[in-house]
């Protein structure tokens, strides 16, 4: 049986026309019915607004097909009629997908200004009155909404529209993704039936098929496609289960296979795939390869992917032709793949706990990516996947990590171990009606719950102090010399490799000195690096400023084949200090310096040769500290007798520290002994202010650097004696100062040949 309408687009010169098939022996029949119908119509057109045909025959039920359709050979308008037997409807609700409505959003496959209106009509087959009710699904701007139209009553055997003018004036000129409809009668299956077809203002018409679907049955679909010249084709897909659905989609090319991720539909939901969207998007399918622009012609299958049933078919419109045909046909495979296994994506997690402040509590998504394989005559099939498993995702242990329903966020909370369970329900078996010859006649599929562990391990990376304090990310205040030492800490204990500390500015481990008093050469002064490669690290700045100057600590790691960084900032003071100077006179003479004769630079005491004096003292932090003078010389020295004999040396000058008093003074001398001829002295020396705060461990380091120097040359002559030939006395110099002094002996005073 059929029901049908004539639209006002098929009017007034509108053909009906059937086709009978007689199954078993390919013959055509009863054509002079069929002209007897068709002349009937031709007669009555202008009469018949809405009706419906039954076909009955002798033979069993698949011994005859039929088919009608209606064309308007003026506006070149057809439209199928499908014949069905109510017999052999599996349910009381009538499913159709890809019903164009109100302004589709198919911009490659219609014109921005196509405006599509539904006609339908339903035939009451039952000598009862029926209600249908009417339900139109639809997506508008990616929200999938739902409109049930005003109940329909059918007398016996009555034939009646469907309104849908309400519905079309709420959408106006929204786009629609795509559309569904569900047509739910009151009686038993079948004593409904109806037709469907969605008419546009310029005359393009595509039919609805309405399908009856046995309830958790498997489904799929292979249908044709052709891109030559503007052909445009889409793939509908509509959930008529009462849970979210899935569907594996493939298009078959010249060239190959484009496999999409799982395709999730809502209940009720349709879905438009549009093929030559897919090919311009150059998007890559789940296994890296990407639908030729170029694509002409193909083939696009589909199966459903759960325990819901799916609906689908393909529509191809030529918008220069206003044509569109529609292609419904099965799969080869009855039953949909099942489970095979499935893998976390990441496989594991290694991070840091949300309170460590660097970003690495936070993280995600989590994916499940499943495999799944057919069964019975498709089994030589390949394995469909990897696909996005639909999972919800939860934590075995919160303290450790957190995680959201659907895995989009990660939040590690606290050091330790746990898992991420994720669970879903794929299909992991199906349940056969067996046919004759033992093949799968009905397929139910079967879904189980399916669990996954991923391990998180979440650690706690931390910059610590002695006291145990976690310093990274924070601000500390500290002044030159002051001693720093920072462990690494994980929180659970974990091995860890590549270990480095990186410090900004100028720092050091340490300034070793070993001093044998002042008449030894055993005198050294080596400086002392840090070891970066190790905890803890120990080390001490020796620059920065008044104000505080900016420098930054950081570790980096690996813990678990993990990259950590952890930094701490430092502000690093230095104490402000004056430096005064005071010089002397350059002199031969006797019992003066010391006994005999001397040439010399000033005399102790009463008149140094290089005074200096520190004053104006302001220490950050309300600290305090101690302060030394070390002194270091460059000795160049001539003595002349009936040969010419020079000392040439750098080292500490004779004492360490030289003095820890605010002055210090200094008056140097080579005695000029009886024999000699000339003495030369060219000597210069350099003055290190240097501060220790009173803090544990604390280092010495240098504030002030003092430069002097003298020159001066003595004759003997056997008339006079004793005579200052020529001398020079530059002025002294005083600097800011970071770099430590450093030597490797003791200069001790007054050379003898």
């Amino acid at each position: 049986q059929v029901a049908f309408a004539q639209a006002s687009e098929c009017r007034p010169s509108c053909d009906l026309l059937s086709v009978l098939v007689n199954r078993k022996s390919d013959r055509m029949m009863a054509l002079s019915a069929l002209t007897t119908i068709r002349h009937h119509f031709l007669s009555c057109r202008e009469s018949i607004g809405y009706g419906g045909i039954s076909v009955t025959h002798d033979g069993s039920p698949e011994a005859l097909v039929a088919h009608g359709f209606v064309v308007n050979k003026e506006k070149g308008f057809a439209s199928n009629l499908y014949f069905v037997d109510p017999a052999g409807q599996k349910s009381q609700v009538l499913d159709g997908t890809g019903l164009l409505l109100a302004r589709p959003a198919l911009a490659s496959a219609l014109t921005n200004d196509s405006f599509f209106e539904p006609f339908l009509t339903l035939r009451n087959t039952s000598a009862s009155p029926q209600a249908a009710t009417v339900t139109v699904q639809y997506t508008v701007g990616g929200k999938f909404q739902t409109r049930t139209l005003p109940v329909v009553s059918l007398k016996a055997y009555e034939v009646r529209p469907v309104d849908f003018s309400g519905l079309l004036a709420s959408l106006n000129s929204q786009l629609v993704d795509d559309a569904g409809i569900r047509i739910e009668t009151s009686g038993a299956p079948g004593t409904i039936i109806g037709q469907l077809a969605s008419v546009s203002n310029f005359g393009v018409c595509v039919d609805v098929p309405l399908l009856s679907v046995r309830p958790n049955a498997a489904r799929s679909g292979a249908h044709p496609f052709n891109l030559n010249d503007d052909s445009q084709a889409v793939l509908h897909l509509k959930n008529i289960g009462t849970k979210p659905t899935r569907s594996i989609v493939h298009v078959l090319h010249e060239t190959g296979d484009y496999a999409l991720d799982l395709v999730k539909i809502q209940p009720g939901e349709s879905v438009a795939i549009d093929i030559r969207k897919l090919a311009a998007s150059e998007k890559q399918d789940i296994h890296g390869n990407i639908l030729p622009a170029s694509v002409a012609r193909g083939q696009v299958t589909w199966v459903q992917h759960g325990g819901q049933t799916l609906i689908g078919r393909l529509i191809q419109f030529s918008p220069s032709r206003k044509s569109a045909a529609n292609f419904s046909c099965g799969g080869l495979c009855n039953c949909e793949p099942e489970f095979d296994y499935a893998v976390f994506s990441p496989s594991d997690y290694n991070g840091s706990p949300n309170d460590e402040g660097d970003g690495t509590g936070q993280t995600g998504p989590l994916t499940v990516y499943e495999w799944d394989h057919y069964l019975g005559d498709c089994s030589t099939l390949p394995l469909e996947g990897p696909f996005t498993a639909d999972a919800t995702f939860e934590s075995l242990n919160s303290s450790v990590a957190n995680v959201d329903a659907f895995g989009s966020q990660l939040t590690l909370v606290g050091p330790g171990d746990t898992n991420i369970r994720a669970r879903w329900y794929p299909v992991v078996d199906h349940q056969c009606s067996k046919e004759e010859g033992g093949g799968c006649n009905t397929c139910t599929p079967v879904t189980g719950e399916v669990g996954l562990l991923m391990p998180v391990k979440s650690t706690r990376v931390r910059i610590e102090n002695d006291a145990g304090t976690n310093l990274a990310g924070t601000t500390q205040n500290v002044i030159v010399g002051q001693h720093i030492r920072l462990f690494l800490h994980t929180i659970p204990a974990r091995s860890y490799s590549n270990l480095n500390w990186t410090i900004t500015g100028q720092y050091l481990n340490d300034w070793v000195i070993t001093y044998s008093g002042s008449t030894s050469f055993n005198s050294t002064a080596s400086l002392v690096s840090p070891d970066l490669h190790n905890t803890p690290v120990n080390f001490f700045w020796h620059d920065g400023n008044f104000n505080g100057k900016s420098e930054t600590v950081t570790m980096a790691l690996a813990v678990l084949g993990k990259q950590f960084q952890r930094s701490v900032n430092y502000k690093v003071f230095r104490p402000l200090v004056s430096v005064s100077t005071q010089k002397g006179a350059i002199a031969v003479d006797n019992n003066v310096f010391a006994s005999g004769w001397w040439l010399h630079y000033g005399r102790p005491i009463a008149s140094p040769g290089m005074q200096m004096n520190y004053s104006d003292v302001t220490i950050p932090l309300n600290m305090t500290g101690q302060w030394q003078w070390v002194q270091t010389s460059s000795i160049n020295r001539t003595i002349v007798d009936s040969v010419s004999h020079t000392w040439v040396d750098y080292g500490l000058d004779g004492l360490y520290p030289y003095s820890t008093s605010t002055v210090f003074e200094d008056s140097s001398g080579q005695q000029l002994l009886s024999g000699l001829a000339s003495v030369t002295c060219s000597d210069s020396f350099e003055v290190f202010l240097m501060f220790k705060p009173d803090s544990q461990n604390a280092h010495w380091v240098p504030m002030k650097k003092g430069s002097w120097s003298w020159y001066g040359q003595a004759t003997y002559s056997m008339f006079s004696g004793w005579s200052l030939a020529s001398s020079s006395n530059p002025n002294p110099t005083v600097i800011e100062q970071v770099h430590f002094p450093t030597w490797n002996k003791n200069n001790l005073p007054n050379f003898q040949p």
